[in-house]
């Protein structure tokens, strides 16, 4: 499962959080279960980033019933949104749309961004949704691609310095020739990072 790509955990918590029940903000994860007929510790489970547990699209369907008994939602969009948000699919930022118009208090910029993890540049003036949507829907590639490169550019800069700090961490295996120092060559190794520190606050 790609790392960069798994939104379902955030996504599937936000809108219980931010779904209304009985004059209520929010869906507690029983009666989500409830409404669902999803066991609450694996709804638990799945509203976990750390689990990543990817959810059949049976489970999917049932969730997407579920946060729509209490709403105007349609329930076919809820299922779009949630499968495309666990993989099964590209993510559609119209549909993310029309999900977050029944959700009290809930600015559908706010949800691109921070909830669907969209970088692409927004137009904070423009007061028309559904404008937003339709840019963020023709430029989600091209927004993922550029985020996936400076990741892998950050990844590769890191792989290219040698921190020697990393040395003095005991949880750490320095290898030398595939083979670990030994303890001789380690004291020699630290004895020698210790001399470059004390070099730099003497200013030589």
């Amino acid at each position: 499962m790609n790392d960069f790509d798994y939104k379902f955990p955030e996504v599937l918590k936000f809108i219980r959080n931010h779904t209304p029940y009985q004059g209520k903000k929010g869906l507690s994860l029983r009666k989500l279960s409830e409404l669902s007929g999803v066991s609450t510790p694996y709804i638990s489970q799945l509203e976990q980033y750390s689990q990543q547990r990817k959810p059949s699209m049976e489970t999917v369907s049932k969730l997407a019933t579920g946060l729509t008994v209490p709403t105007k939602a349609n329930q076919s969009d809820m299922f779009k949104l949630l499968s495309s948000t666990a993989g099964y699919s590209k993510i559609d930022p119209r549909i993310a749309l029309k999900i977050t118009k029944t959700l009290p208090n809930v600015k559908f910029s706010d949800f691109l961004q921070l909830v669907l993890g969209y970088t692409g540049t927004i137009n904070l003036d423009e007061t028309n949704e559904e404008r937003i949507a339709n840019e963020a829907y023709k430029n989600w590639d091209n927004s993922e691609l550029e985020t996936a490169n400076e990741l892998l550019y950050q990844y590769k800069l890191m792989r290219n310095n040698i921190h020697l700090e990393d040395c003095e961490d005991e949880n750490h295996k320095i290898m030398l020739d595939s083979k670990g120092l030994t303890k001789v060559e380690n004291i020699v190794l630290l004895g020698a990072i210790k001399t470059i520190r004390e070099l730099r606050n003497n200013g030589k």
